[in-house]
């Protein structure tokens, strides 16, 4: 292949800013008022006197994060913003330094005013959609989504609370919780939970207090009451534990969660009788097809995880639901694999 070079030629008496797409999400800023609702909520603990204030350098270092910023000394990717004129003066990268170290200082407590002041950020936000507000919108029926997951990070030298990964890696292994606004809107990060690297993937009170973190982040969290029942936490198996469904099932939330998987539920699924299947639905596919994959469901097993095999969690009217899909050609025998058929357990409560 031949490849040939190309040369634009602009001829202009005016300044060109290569970053000028972050100007988007320097104006949002601006419209949500994000940098004076920040220095509200974290009033006395940084100097009031500076030019650049906690907010001014924490929303500039959001936005720096829009231009591909890795680290906090990637702030001056935001120069040609300055330089040019579109935006004023930022704080210079020691300014930052200073002003993440003297937040850490009040670690105790910072967590709680930055959720604090997202959500009163979030609900300016999604008051801002009109009849489209997801706290809005969502009903019992058609809940707000917030799905759970954990991630690796990979770093390449020591940095605090960095310890092995399970994958062999070094680095971070965060919990994470996003809203899905449903397709085509993609998700919104609500929490974080850093954690090192060998933590715990199924630690129920990691999910515990990720979920509760969560819930706080959303708008009319705080006004009393509980908007629980319109909400829906989905999970993988790393929190499909007794603990975390009898945590949820007290706060009201629906949930679906995965489920550990053994040789009894394995037996259980090889003899379910065709009329309790129910095929999958798949896009651009019949969901009745129930020869490659079906779902089956029913309300008691001796099973293993939330169940424990002699007592039922909190919520005990919750059925369990089995997904077992026919293993494709090539694909390896796993631990889960029941009947030439890989088996996705999970429990639910609508």
């Amino acid at each position: 292949m031949k490849t040939t070079n190309t040369i634009i030629d602009v001829t202009t008496d005016r300044s060109i800013c290569s970053n000028a797409g972050t100007l988007l999400v320097a104006d949002t800023a601006t419209t949500l008022g994000i940098t004076e609702v920040l220095d509200k909520h974290l009033a006395g603990l940084t100097p009031d006197t500076v030019t650049h204030t906690a907010g001014t350098v924490m929303t500039s270092l959001a936005v720096a994060l829009t231009a591909g910023a890795t680290c906090l000394d990637d702030l001056n990717l935001l120069n040609p913003l300055v330089t040019t004129g579109l935006t004023r003066a930022i704080g210079s990268v020691p300014t930052a330094h200073r002003r993440v170290h003297q937040l850490a200082d009040h670690a105790d407590t910072v967590d709680d005013k930055m959720t604090r002041a997202m959500r009163t950020i979030r609900t300016h936000a999604w008051n801002a959609l009109g009849p489209l507000n997801p706290t809005k919108i969502a009903t019992r029926d058609d809940p707000l989504i917030i799905d759970i997951d954990a991630s690796i990070i990979h770093i390449h030298s020591t940095k605090q609370d960095a310890a092995p990964t399970y994958k062999g890696g070094y680095g971070f292994h965060p919990l994470c919780a996003f809203v899905d606004h449903g397709p085509g809107l993609g998700g919104e990060p609500l929490a974080l939970l850093m954690r090192p690297g060998n933590a715990g993937a199924n630690n129920a009170d990691d999910h515990i207090t990720l979920i509760r973190n969560a819930y706080r982040a959303l708008p009319g969290s705080d006004l009393g009451g509980n908007i629980g029942h319109k909400i829906l936490v989905r999970t993988e198996g790393a929190g499909g534990t007794r603990k975390v469904a009898t945590y949820l099932h007290s706060r009201g939330f629906a949930y679906s969660l995965g489920i550990r998987v053994n040789d009894k539920i394995g037996t259980l699924v090889s003899t379910l009788p065709e009329h309790v299947k129910q095929g999958v639905l798949r896009p651009g596919a019949d969901g009745g097809v129930t020869d490659t994959a079906y779902v089956g469901r029913h309300h008691r097993t001796a099973g293993h995880g939330c169940d424990g095999g002699t007592s039922r969690p909190a919520g005990a009217g919750a059925p369990r639901w089995q997904c077992p899909e026919r293993r494709t050609v090539g694909r390896r025998l796993s631990p889960d694999t029941v009947t030439d058929h890989r088996l996705t357990r999970g429990l639910t409560l609508p």
